[in-house]
């Protein structure tokens, strides 16, 4: 299991004052992404930040081909299409991990592996900053990571002052989803009980609302026996609500031969045409 590469997306311009350093992290068919998705995360990561909570970095975790959905495409594809749409995105990585194994992975794996290689991150970056304050150099060899966008991410000194346990305890991953998944949660024989557990335990959920005539997040989680035990541990997120855009109606109006502007990022919308998927004409 290999860990993250040195040009991954993290914003590491903070201090010492936030609560927790945030990870989000979306899991899904992404079949193909769009807006709603980039809008969730994005809703999240504001949301987290005013409420003091700093936001290292994002995932886009898509689902294997194991997965058994009808319609979905092989993994490839979508994982192509989600590192399309976040190219420009200073903050939201795309994690291939998940879309590469032999068998369908369930969400409390895709978040402990996403959480261990966080850690691992931090921790090189910590000893690196740690050489870096005991071997003064030139400017020229300060530490930086070298990215697709040039050296990016200096290193900041305050990172040198957290230990390995203040990283551990301060990082948080959290799985984001929209009201829709947390009422598969709320679901008994949906999520297997003792994984749906640790999940709330140890990582937490940010829910965005949907529109619909449905209970609300704050309904499903006081009727829940589970989702209340762990209620702090899940956070609803006031950004704009969510609309009922989805990747199926995307497929249906390529299917129809209409157009799918303003719904998806436009580079995918070429990648989608350039491949005839979806039965594009």
């Amino acid at each position: 299991m290999s860990g993250f590469k040195l040009s991954q997306k993290f914003n590491l311009d903070f201090n010492l004052a936030p609560k927790a350093l945030e990870v989000l992290v979306g899991c899904g068919s992404f079949n193909p992404i769009t807006y709603s998705h980039l809008n969730m995360l994005q809703e999240t990561h504001d949301y987290m930040m005013r409420k003091g909570r700093h936001v290292l970095a994002g995932f886009i975790s898509p689902v294997n081909d194991y997965y058994g959905k009808k319609g979905l495409l092989p993994s490839y594809h979508r994982v192509e299409m989600c590192k399309i749409a976040t190219k420009s995105s200073t903050w939201i990585n795309v994690e291939d991990w998940e879309s590469k194994q032999k068998d369908y992975v369930r969400t409390l794996f895709v978040l402990k592996r996403i959480r261990k290689n966080c850690l691992d991150h931090l921790y090189l970056l910590r000893t690196r900053s740690m050489i870096d304050k005991k071997s003064p150099t030139t400017p020229k060899q300060t530490t930086g990571l070298r990215t697709n966008q040039g050296i990016t991410n200096i290193i900041p000194p305050n990172l040198f002052k957290l230990s390995k346990e203040d990283i551990n305890e301060k990082l948080k991953v959290r799985f984001c989803c929209g009201t829709d998944v947390l009422e598969s949660m709320a679901k008994k024989g949906v999520w297997i009980p003792h994984q749906i557990e640790e999940l709330l335990r140890e990582f937490g959920v940010t829910v965005l609302p949907r529109l619909s005539d449905g209970p609300t997040a704050e309904e499903l989680v006081d009727g829940c026996t589970w989702l209340k035990k762990y209620s702090h541990n899940i956070f609803f997120v006031k950004g704009i609500v969510m609309s009922n855009l989805s990747s199926s109606y995307l497929r249906k109006k390529i299917k129809n031969g209409e157009t799918i502007k303003y719904y998806t990022p436009e580079p995918v919308q070429d990648y989608i045409k350039s491949n005839n998927l979806y039965g594009f004409k």
